[in-house]
Formats: C-alpha cells, sequence, structure tokens
C-alpha cells in the first residue's frame, strides 16, 4: 500500500494533546532579607523606634574633694518609617474556572498562590530600595528602604565612581562600621557583586550550610578582620550597591498583615485579593553601612 494512503498524525486534528501536569515558573522569588529579619507590630501608618547615643572612652579623671559638676543628659531620638500597603488580586471568568486545565485543579488558587510570590518579591525590593514618601490624597505612602536609611557609614572607594569592588574597598567598608559601633554579620549583593567577594583572595571559606538554610541556598562565608560575615544573594539588590548589616537592627513592622480575601463580583467572573501594609523598622542606622557607585 502507498505511504500517501495512510492516515497520519499530520492529517487529524483531534488527537488528545500530550502536557505535561508540571507547570515550570523561573523567577527570582527568594526574598532572604525579608524572610531573614524578624518582625514586629506597628500600631500606625508612621512608625518609629528610639536610639541612644553613648559616649565611649573618654578622659575620665577627677579631683579629688572637688564639686560635682552637673550637666543636661542626652536623650533618646527617634526615627520614623511609613508603612506601605501592598495588593495583589487574582481574577479568573466563571467558565474557566468550571474548565479542565492540565496541571491545574484550581485556576483561581493557582493564580492567588502566583500572586502570593509576586507580592513576596514587591516587598523584598521595597524593604531595600524604597524611596519613601508621607502619601497624600491620591498618593500611595511608600516605605524607606534599608540603602535610604543608612546615611553614616557609606563607603565610595576612591570616591571616583564606578568603580569594581576591591577586597580593600570591602574591607574599609567594614572598618568604617566597626568603628561607628556597628557588628554586622550579613551582606547582601547581586549577582556580579558577589563574583567580585568570591574572587577576593584573602582567607574566605564558600558554600557553609546554615541553620536557615531554608531561607537560601548557600551561604557563603567570608573572614574579616571584623568578624565572619555571610555573603547572600539577592536579585533586587541594586548591581552598583553592597548592603552590609547588622539584622538585629532592623525588623519588618506589620501594620496590617496579608490577608485574602473574597472579592465580591460584579460579573461573570470570580476573585480574591492580597493586602497588606508594613514598614521596615531601623533601630539604629550606625550598625550598618553600604558600598555605592561600583561597577
Amino acid at each position: 500500500m502507498a505511504q500517501d494512503k495512510a492516515l497520519k498524525t499530520y492529517d487529524v486534528t483531534t488527537n488528545v494533546r500530550d502536557v505535561t501536569d508540571l507547570i515550570a515558573v523561573v523567577a527570582n522569588t527568594d526574598t532572604p532579607l525579608y524572610s531573614g529579619l524578624g518582625k514586629t507590630k506597628s500600631t500606625g501608618k508612621y512608625h518609629e523606634s528610639q536610639s541612644y547615643a553613648l559616649t565611649t572612652g573618654g578622659a575620665n579623671a577627677q579631683i579629688e574633694g572637688a564639686d560635682y559638676t552637673l550637666a543636661l543628659s542626652s536623650v533618646p531620638t527617634t526615627v520614623g518609617n511609613y508603612t506601605q500597603i501592598f495588593y495583589k488580586q487574582a481574577t479568573v471568568s466563571k467558565d474557566q474556572q468550571a474548565s479542565a486545565t492540565y496541571g491545574i485543579d484550581d485556576m483561581l488558587a493557582a493564580q492567588l498562590e502566583w500572586r502570593m510570590k509576586e507580592i513576596a518579591t514587591d516587598v523584598e525590593k521595597a524593604l531595600i530600595q524604597g524611596t519613601g514618601n508621607s502619601g497624600a490624597s491620591g498618593t500611595a505612602r511608600l516605605l524607606t528602604g534599608a540603602l535610604s536609611l543608612i546615611t553614616t557609614n557609606v563607603e565610595t572607594g576612591t570616591g571616583t565612581g564606578t568603580e569594581a569592588l576591591t577586597e580593600d574597598m570591602f574591607n574599609d567598608a567594614l572598618q568604617t562600621i566597626w568603628t561607628a559601633g556597628g557588628r554586622p554579620k550579613n551582606v547582601y549583593v547581586n549577582a556580579g557583586q558577589k563574583r567580585a567577594i568570591s574572587a577576593f583572595t584573602a582567607s574566605n571559606t564558600k558554600n557553609i550550610q546554615a541553620t536557615d538554610k531554608k531561607l537560601v541556598n548557600s551561604i557563603d562565608v567570608y573572614m574579616s578582620d571584623f568578624g565572619m560575615m555571610e555573603i547572600e544573594l539577592d536579585a533586587f539588590m541594586p548591581t552598583d550597591k553592597v548592603l552590609i548589616i547588622d539584622k538585629s537592627f532592623w525588623k519588618v513592622a506589620m501594620f496590617r498583615p496579608f490577608i485574602v480575601e473574597d472579592y465580591p463580583s460584579q460579573g461573570s467572573y470570580v476573585a480574591k485579593t492580597i493586602e497588606g501594609s508594613l514598614t521596615l523598622e531601623n533601630n539604629n542606622q550606625l550598625s550598618s553601612g553600604y558600598i555605592k557607585d561600583l561597577t
């Protein structure tokens, strides 16, 4: 029989499709800073924390029998941050919700799960890069991220800008923070700066398993003169900066925890919303620092 007399797959348009049940998602969904910071409660849209500056290492020798000299004592200072509202929604038509779909039993539930992952990355980016805004009618409030809250311990290398990160520059930043009283342990970098740190020639040990390994795939450790630094990859760190922080001085302050709610249907669809409000609590920015103007 001639080959052209056989019915072939090219001729049939009603063959059952071969589609896997696995839905592959490739995205930067790790949130090491958001996941790694402690959580606290905010009771208003503007959240304030207190810090106090001690005098240290001053000359202190008194004359025997002298009268006391009294001075007005200093008081704690406050620094505040506005809470930012984060929102996502999932909406599926009623017909689509009733349809059978490869790999998904409930399309609305699947959409909601993906939106939750997205909102976590939105929070991560804001905690690092947020510029701050008090908001107004018609204008959203914005929290101020760590890079903007740190104003003292900022390293710029030689000051020429757009320079490659060097080991000397990295240690200069650690020394500046240490001199100010900070004892940071965590460094957040993007992929390029991570490679630069990995290329340092001094003592560094890689691929140390952390007790909180659920937050990151691996943590590299750099042994510095100022203590052990855990180097963490963060896709939301700007490419030209390195963030060095003591996480015990920073917290995520939740004003309204994230809640999933049914959205009242006004048409032929079903919908759910996710909304919450939070800010970054900075107990003392002297505890941390960052390096800027890097290639």
